[in-house]
């Protein structure tokens, strides 16, 4: 289905000119028009957006609508357009059930046709557009390929429906897919007492251990077994983002966490049985159809992106288990030292979050009548403790202390702290003139310049009790706009 935008304004088909969609030619009704102006010669066309379901197959079983345009020329990006128009998104596949379903489907058809999976985003692995998880894979040998540029996904219904990587530029039929995504999870309960033993880090009804002594995967897992844990489940950006900056996890480390595909080849699963909701692939991987060998995901560098391994190298680990909610001999409560009840202590640092929408102004001064300052962030753990903190919050936003409303060129922290690290979203701030607000949801922590005179929740810092502060350089920074 194609976007209004790549409806030709005018089409000529069977010799008569259509200003607008049309239902000749189609013995089914459904609306169509050409996208380019001669519809005879070019033979180029798409169904148009409906609201209804015409079009739409229904798994029975799951109750997922999909919609196959295996006529249409299209590039994947207007594709994928053509899918959101109807509350859609282009296919995801994480189940071997919706794969049996889609080969079903499209088996006669004998075509490519666009699905979700890309890798469009240089820093990460192959993903999905609707943020659907990617841990079942179905790639058609030899791919992905390794050439350059091919950076979006076919399935090739001429070859058992199988995934081929290719230029996004191609014009390709495409399917879209709506209902019951693997939604966000809800966010985890921060509110009860979590009590951990001594060395366990508590976060959110859990504790979490780093340990760095090597193990095979396996002994690593038993090793979290006799702890009462397991190897650590991520399930969501709060948690990763909790695990890169608060258990003491350094840019070097390289440790095993309990996802695996050593149960179904090719499908992968948690070791505690958490139902799969969030993958945070590095580059170029899963690599596993290189090496059917490597059936264990480790997490590494200085995100902590994901890579699948050989399961009989040895690494170090991260254990989880759940929290008790009563003290126990040896256990300690999440602790913020320091801080006021209701603020969490991160570094030096309290942090505390506004329970009202407010203007950028009028949360500066809330800030700064409680002892703080709209939160200045110094670099990429301190928002990732923010991310742990908010990022799964059904609140769009969160202001920063950080605008260029004095000067367009110029971003300036309300601390006047130096701005040395910035993560702003795509397309921003592309000479937008505003205050910086942090986001939630599937890309918690990217930043967008928005009206200051939006009404946001907001995020408070103020040093810990007991801390001595150090004048801070005064710097700001011009991006390149």
């Amino acid at each position: 289905m194609p976007s209004e935008a790549l409806v030709s304004s005018h089409f000529r088909f069977m010799e008569k000119w259509y200003a607008e969609c049309t239902k000749d030619g189609r013995s089914d009704g459904q609306l169509w028009c050409a996208t380019s102006r001669d519809y005879d010669k070019e033979k180029k066309w798409g169904f148009c957006p409906t609201k209804g379901t015409s079009g739409w197959d229904t798994d029975p079983v799951t109750g997922v609508q999909y919609q196959r345009n295996a006529q249409s020329v299209l590039t994947w990006h207007q594709a994928r357009v053509s899918c959101q128009q109807q509350g859609a998104d282009l296919l995801s596949i994480v189940e071997l059930h919706e794969q049996s379903y889609i080969s079903g489907l499209t088996n006669f058809l004998g075509t490519s046709l666009w699905i979700g999976l890309n890798s469009l985003d240089f820093e990460s692995g192959w993903q999905w557009s609707n943020g659907n998880p990617f841990r079942y894979l179905n790639w058609a040998p030899g791919h992905p390929s390794s050439e350059p540029g091919l950076t979006c996904a076919t399935l090739n219904a001429g070859k058992a429906a199988k995934w081929e990587s290719n230029a996004c530029t191609k014009k390709l039929g495409y399917i879209c897919r709506k209902g019951n995504a693997t939604s966000l999870p809800p966010p985890p309960n921060k509110d009860q007492p979590s009590f951990c033993p001594s060395h366990w880090v508590p976060y959110a009804g859990n504790c979490y251990y780093l340990e760095r002594t090597k193990k095979m995967w396996r002994d690593a897992l038993a090793a979290c077994h006799k702890e009462g844990g397991d190897l650590a489940s991520i399930l969501n950006i709060e948690e990763q983002s909790f695990i890169i900056s608060q258990t003491g996890y350094l840019p070097t480390d390289v440790l095993w966490i309990g996802l695996n595909d050593q149960r179904n080849q090719m499908l992968f699963e948690w070791s505690d049985r958490s139902h799969v909701t969030y993958t945070q692939w590095q580059s170029g991987e899963p690599s596993h159809a290189t090496n059917l060998q490597e059936d264990c995901v480790l997490i590494r560098g200085k995100d902590g992106r994901w890579a699948d391994h050989m399961c009989e190298k040895t690494f170090g680990y991260i254990c989880k288990k759940k929290a008790s909610t009563k003290p126990g001999e040896g256990t300690h409560e999440e602790a913020n030292p320091g801080c006021k009840l209701g603020s969490r202590r991160f570094g030096s640092y309290c942090y505390n979050i506004g329970s009202e929408t407010k203007t950028f102004n009028d949360a500066k001064r809330t800030c700064s009548d409680a002892g703080g300052n709209l939160v200045d962030v110094v670099d990429r753990y301190e928002s990732a403790f923010l991310v742990s903190l908010v990022g799964l919050r059904p609140e769009k936003y969160f202001w920063t202390g950080l605008s260029n409303t004095e000067d367009r060129s110029t971003f300036r922290w309300t601390t006047r702290r130096k701005v040395a690290f910035t993560n702003f979203n795509v397309g921003m701030p592309d000479r937008k003139q505003g205050c910086v607000a942090m986001t939630t949801g599937f890309f918690a922590g990217l930043w967008d310049v928005v009206s200051c005179s939006n009404k946001e929740k907001y995020i408070c810092k103020k040093p810990a009790e007991g801390v001595a502060v150090t004048t801070v350089p005064t710097h700001h920074c011009s991006p390149q706009l």
